[in-house]
């Protein structure tokens, strides 16, 4: 499966202009989406509920059940997997890195992993507290123009993760149809939260 690159873009100052440009580049309709995480929650999925928000997309409790789903990390990161895909999103830049918790980094490199998109964290704090697997990726920036060059730099991204086609599915259908790593709980990062997605996400919704 094709994985979008990587990249944390230091901004040690937490400037202004920083903010400014990720904002900017939220252009859905382009492929690209700009995710704010909700400051001090508690709750496990509440990052897969912020890509959900920016997508545009909610995930609907069932009926009588109005917080069922908001603690459900499965259900929301394969939501938000499902939705990435079938919204064409390459890119996505997602602000105050540096206040994610290493679960939730973790969950979110197996979101790239299974929605096969390039991911730009903006880190505006001091880098000493970067995860060592995200410390090679490091780019720091102090100024407008060179935070508009990273998001700019090459990196070519399809629009939607190459899944090999299955049995019974003629022209390669997007959908787990074949044992992924990632997709069918393996090896690979998609096990963070990914048990398997050959159920998709329910009766009339996309599947991963």
């Amino acid at each position: 499966m094709y994985r979008g690159e990587v990249r944390v873009v230091v901004d040690e100052q937490d400037d202004l202009f920083s903010t400014r440009v990720a904002l900017q580049a939220h252009r859905p309709a382009e492929g690209c989406i700009t995710v704010q995480p909700t400051p001090a929650s508690a709750l496990p999925a509440a990052l897969a509920h912020d890509v959900l928000y920016a997508l545009g997309k909610r995930l609907a409790p069932a009926s009588g059940a109005a917080d069922a789903l908001l603690d459900s990390v499965k259900a929301a990161w394969l939501a938000a997997a499902a939705w990435s895909v079938a919204e064409g999103i390459r890119h996505v830049v997602l602000l105050r890195a540096h206040l994610l918790t290493t679960r939730r980094v973790e969950q979110l490199l197996a979101w790239r992993d299974m929605a096969g998109i390039h991911l730009t964290l903006v880190w505006q704090a001091a880098p000493r507290r970067i995860p060592p697997a995200l410390a090679p990726l490091m780019h720091r920036v102090s100024s407008r123009e060179q935070f508009e060059a990273v998001l700019s730099g090459p990196g070519p991204v399809p629009a939607y993760p190459a899944y090999s086609p299955g049995p019974g599915s003629p022209g390669g259908r997007r959908g787990c149809t074949t044992p992924e790593p990632s997709c069918a709980g393996g090896s690979g990062t998609g096990r963070v939260f990914l048990g398997g997605c050959d159920g998709g996400l329910g009766r009339g919704r996309p599947s991963c």
